[in-house]
């Protein structure tokens, strides 16, 4: 994975590596939820919006979805986005570290993107490496 900024002074190029920086991480995330416990398929866009992220699912955004502009940074806010979504629709924390039983954060460690259980202060996983449900 490229970490770091993207750079921003080559105008539109830096808003197309962006987009495509955050259409992959919207990628991450959901293999992540299939993975972890499925069951919900939402309909996913992330269209080019004059230099904004924005993730709309399921119809519905907030505007920009994302405002960082570098890995793990971006990541770790998209996930945090799509991760609110999970959560309206399966009415519980998701996901949830196994050890206490309660819901993860996405933030950045050691300059990478993770889920992080702030009870036991651990990783749980990189973001885009959770475990499947039944492991």
């Amino acid at each position: 994975m490229t970490t770091g900024p993207i750079p921003l002074d080559d105008e539109p190029d830096w808003e197309f590596k962006l987009l495509a920086r955050a259409r992959r991480d919207v990628g991450v995330v959901l293999s992540d939820f299939e993975r972890s416990c499925g069951g919900w398929n939402p309909v996913v866009e992330v269209p080019r919006d004059r230099g904004a992220t924005r993730i709309i699912i399921d119809g519905s955004f907030v505007s920009p979805s994302a405002t960082a502009t570098s890995e793990p940074e971006l990541l770790v806010e998209i996930a945090s986005y799509i991760q609110s979504h999970a959560v309206e629709h399966l009415w519980s924390a998701w996901p949830v570290c196994v050890s206490y039983s309660i819901g993860l954060h996405p933030e950045v460690h050691g300059n990478v993107a993770v889920w992080w259980c702030k009870i036991g202060a651990h990783v749980v996983a990189h973001i885009g490496e959770l475990p499947g449900k039944d492991s």
